[in-house]
Order: C-alpha cells, then sequence, then structure tokens
C-alpha cells in the first residue's frame, strides 16, 4: 500500500471519525486534526515517531492489551509512561484521543479490520507488526533527508563500547560495565549471543537498548517473541504459497524482510532478538540459521527456481549476512525447553544475575527506564561495528597452558570442546581484551571466556559430574591444590564468575543429584 492508497483508504474507510488523518503532502510525516471550541486544529507526527509508537506498544504488549477501549485518563498515562519518542509523548498528554484514533486507524488499515477507530483498537503481535511494516513500507516511499533521522557527526568513527555503557546508565539500566564489554565483545566474536539468567534481570533491555543505540532507524532491529506452536522455520523464513505457483508467504514476524534489507545494506548492522528463544525446541525452527553460521558458502533454501518464479520479490536461496546479529533470551521454566549442546556450541551464553549490592542501590533510588536516552546515539559507530566482527584474524595466542587442563577435566564428562570453540574463545579474549582498553585484566577476560564458552554444556547426575565439578573448580584458584567450594576467600580465586558458577551447580547437584548450567 502506497501514500496514496493510504490517504484514500483512511477518508473512505473512516469517514465518520471526528478526527481526519493523512499522510502529508510533502511526505515522511502525518497529519491528523482535532475540532473543539477553539475550531478545528492540526497536527503533524513524522512516520518515524509512528513507528517509535507502535515498536514501544510491542515492547509493552501485555500492558496495552489490557485496554482497548478508548478511556481517555488510561491512554494519556499510557502514552505518557511508555511513548520513548519525545514528540509523540508530548502529543499523548494533549490530544490523546485524536492520536488513539490515528493509531487505531493505521492498526485496522494494516490487519483489514472495520474497527471503530475513535473508541477501539485492535492490540496483539499480529496487529502490531502488520501495523509496523505498513508505516515502513510507507517510510521507504519518501526521500530520506524528508524522513526524521539522527545525527552521525563522524559515520566512521571507531567503536567505543564505553559510550553505550555511560549512556546504559544515563538511561538507568542498571548492568555492570563488565556485562555490557562481554556482550558487545560476545557480538563482535561471533553473531549469535543467548542471554541466559535470573527472569526480570534485564536480558532482553539489554538487547533492545543496544540495538536502539547501535541503529539508525527501527528497520534495523526486529524483535520477535517465540510461540510454543514453533515447530519449523515458517515463523522466520515464511514459505512458498502452495496455491499461486511463483509466490511466496512472507512471515508475520518479519525476521525474512530484516535479513533481505541487511543482505542490501552489509556496511549497518541488523539485530534480530528473539525473545524466550526457548518456548519452542529451537533445532525445530532454528536448523537453518544454525547450520548457515558455520560455512561461507552455506545457502538457506527458500523456493525452488524457475520462469514462474521470475517476479517473485523473494530470492530462491540466502546466505545469512555477516551483518546481521542474532540475540536470543532464555528463560528456564516447567514451559521451556533446554538447549541441546549444537546450540550451545554456536554461540557465547551470557549469565544474567543481580547482586544484593545492585538490588539495594535499585532499592535506595528507583527511577524510571528511558530508553530514548539511547536511541541512534551510536549509529557512527556502525559501520566500525560491522567491520570489528567481519575482521576473523582477530587471535589471542598461548591460551593452551591455562585451557588445556579444563579440556581434559571436561573429557571425562564429554563435554570436552572441539576447534569451533577453542577458536572463538581465542577471538572473544583478543577483542573484549581490545574493547575493554584495559578496563578488564587479562584474568577477568579469560574468566568470561571460560563461564560463555566452556561451562554451558555441563549437565549431569550426581554420580557423573560432581567430581568434574570439584576438579574444575580447582582449576578457577590461584592454586589448584585448594579444596573448592569451602570458605574460599575472594583473595584465593582466579576465575570468580566461573567459580561461582561451579559452586552453584555443586550445590544443586549434592541436594537435587542433577544439575545443568541453566538451572544452577
Amino acid at each position: 500500500m502506497n501514500h496514496i492508497e493510504f490517504n484514500n483508504n483512511l477518508t473512505q474507510q473512516f469517514n465518520q471519525s471526528k478526527f481526519s488523518a493523512e499522510i502529508g503532502e510533502t511526505g515522511g510525516f502525518l497529519v491528523f486534526s482535532n475540532s473543539g471550541q477553539r475550531g478545528l486544529k492540526h497536527f503533524t507526527l513524522s512516520l518515524y515517531s509512528l513507528a517509535s509508537i507502535f515498536e514501544d506498544i510491542k515492547f509493552n504488549l501485555t500492558i496495552f492489551s489490557e485496554h482497548e477501549n478508548y478511556v481517555e485518563s488510561e491512554w494519556r498515562d499510557l502514552g505518557s509512561k511508555y511513548y520513548s519518542d519525545g514528540t509523540a509523548n508530548a502529543l499523548c498528554t494533549v490530544q490523546t484521543k485524536p492520536l488513539f484514533s490515528t493509531i487505531s486507524k493505521i492498526i485496522n488499515l494494516a490487519n483489514n479490520l472495520d474497527d471503530d477507530p475513535d473508541n477501539d483498537i485492535k492490540i496483539n503481535e499480529a496487529t502490531i507488526d502488520n501495523a509496523l511494516r505498513l508505516l515502513n513500507s510507507l517510510m521507504l516511499e519518501f526521500s530520506p533527508k524528508k524522513i526524521k533521522k539522527l545525527p552521525r557527526s563522524n559515520p566512521n568513527e571507531e567503536f567505543k563500547v564505553g559510550d553505550f555503557t555511560k549512556l546504559l546508565s544515563d538511561s538507568k539500566l542498571i548492568f555492570p560495565d563488565s556485562l555490557s564489554l562481554r556482550f558487545t565483545a560476545a557480538l563482535q566474536t561471533k553473531p549469535f549471543v543467548i542471554l541466559t539468567g535470573l527472569s526480570g534481570s534485564g536480558k532482553t533491555k539489554l538487547a533492545e537498548a543496544f540495538s536502539l543505540w547501535m541503529c539508525e532507524s527501527p528497520q534495523q532491529y526486529c524483535m520477535v517473541a517465540v510461540g510454543a506452536d514453533w515447530t519449523n522455520r515458517e515463523s522466520l523464513l515464511g514459505f512458498p504459497n502452495a496455491l499461486d505457483e511463483g509466490g511466496y508467504i512472507k512471515p508475520d514476524s518479519g525476521v525474512l524482510d530484516l535479513i533481505l534489507r541487511a543482505v542490501a545494506d552489509p556496511d549497518k548492522p541488523y539485530f534480530l532478538i528473539l525473545d524466550e528463544m526457548n518456548m519452542s525446541h529451537v533445532e525445530r525452527y532454528f536448523a537453518d540459521f544454525l547450520s548457515a553460521m558455520e560455512s561461507n558458502d552455506s545457502h538457506i533454501t527458500l523456493h525452488p527456481e524457475g520462469v514462474q518464479w521470475e517476479r517473485c520479490d523473494v530470492p530462491a536461496t540466502l546466505s545469512l549476512p555477516e551483518n546481521l546479529f542474532v540475540i536470543g533470551t532464555v528463560n528456564i521454566d516447567e514451559t521451556t525447553y533446554m538447549f541441546s549442546p549444537k546450540v550451545l556450541d554456536r554461540g557465547n551464553v551470557i549469565e544474567f544475575r543481580v547482586s544484593e549490592d545492585e538490588m539495594a542501590g535499585y532499592f535506595e533510588s528507583p527511577k524510571p527506564v528511558d530508553m530514548e536516552q539511547l536511541r541512534g546515539h551510536g549509529a557512527s559507530m556502525a559501520e566500525s561495528f560491522v567491520g570489528g566482527a567481519s575482521n576473523n584474524a582477530q587471535f589471542a595466542e598461548k591460551l593452551g597452558e591455562t585451557l588445556m587442563p579444563f579440556f581434559n577435566k571436561l573429557q571425562g564428562v564429554g563435554a570436552e570442546f572441539g576447534y569451533r570453540t577453542a577458536s572463538e574463545i581465542s577471538q572473544f579474549v583478543a577483542i573484549c581484551t581490545r574493547l575493554s582498553e584495559s578496563t578488564m585484566s587479562f584474568d577477568e577476560v579469560l574468566d568470561a571466556a571460560i563461564i560463555q564458552k566452556l561451562l554451558p554444556k555441563l549437565h549431569g547426575s550426581r554420580n557423573k559430574i560432581e567430581k568434574v565439578l570439584q576438579a574444575l573448580g580447582c582449576l578457577c584458584l590461584n592454586d589448584s591444590a585448594q579444596e573448592p567450594f569451602q570458605s574460599n576467600g575472594a583473595d584465593s580465586i582466579k576465575y570468580p564468575l566461573s567459580y561461582e558458577k561451579l559452586q552453584r551447580m555443586h550445590k544443586r547437584v549434592i541436594a537435587d543429584g542433577f544439575t545443568s548450567f541453566a538451572e544452577a
């Protein structure tokens, strides 16, 4: 639907609405009206700002979906609290109903609905995703000069994670500096990172925050909630239309469109965030991605080739571009599935925990998160970030003396690592050391590599794994002859992250007779 069709549909379908709305003559923004005692008033909102509204609704879907009937005080408060775009946030407090009506009209048009836009709105994941796709297609019609763009003083600025860390603090997101450093280094090492740990500890927020900070357009990232009914790749890549030879059904998730945009724009990063990645068996819907990640020549076949497919806008085969970064979040409970070693071996696994001091500090001065502080401020470093991720010549040398004892102990339970893991550890240590600019010691970087790449595959019964956990615990001490998991002082621990994880796993296996990385 182009902007002319969009305007015509707005006029014809919603001629009973008290509030008009249409895309302005020069494009790139939408004009809507309100008539009151002082006469007719017109307001403008950029398509970029409208897309931001829908992104905010999507990120807070559960909350917004409870307000499908218009109540002015409720929608004014929702907009004021959750709209991150400054113009949209201001308008929602003074023109609440016209803005509500405009949002509802876009949802109606994008989903072929016929609700009363002045009083009702249909909010679920599918309707919001379709609305975002409609807005993104409208934005593409207009020259970038007519669309709100974020400042990029130096498009080739060197990537510095410290700038991101500082803005995280300014936006009231609470993460240890080392965590954001490990996260960005892991993404540059391998564009597949799994975030696991305590529910509500900020896994999705960190992925969202980095995407907002690094991207200059909402078209560069896509967050998808994995469904329990995902039994194949169709939710990510779509499928050929069996009723229309030569036709292809794209997925509602927008993932295929994101990948195609990344292929066409190789200098900028694109982020796919798979929220609750283990709600379904990962191997069932993500197998093509896992395979394609490991080969430069690997292709994902989407549909056959032939004359009947010449008009199809979806290519027959697809290679995963180097500028596509996949971030999966994981929670462990009775409704989710465990990752297989095949999946864990292909990414960095970063665990989120909240310390006593961090929680006490939050209660001392709780403040609302302001994601707008982050939006687009790292876009000038985007090319540098992609370049760093594409540089495969970054390796740390002489790690064998430290890591071979871990290999030998892990071999005892069938969890030893191969050349791929060894290579990625070496790359991670080199990249993290460079990005840290001496804020992390060599032992701290190596500690992060051990807990992210070596320990995640550990699982088993007490008979199988207890002695191995103790042996690995010894390797994390300054004096490996010491007895682990006793009253070891902080000064005696060489790799604290890995040691504390092993200690929790050991405690769990003693209590329950079984343990795994994800559950301890």
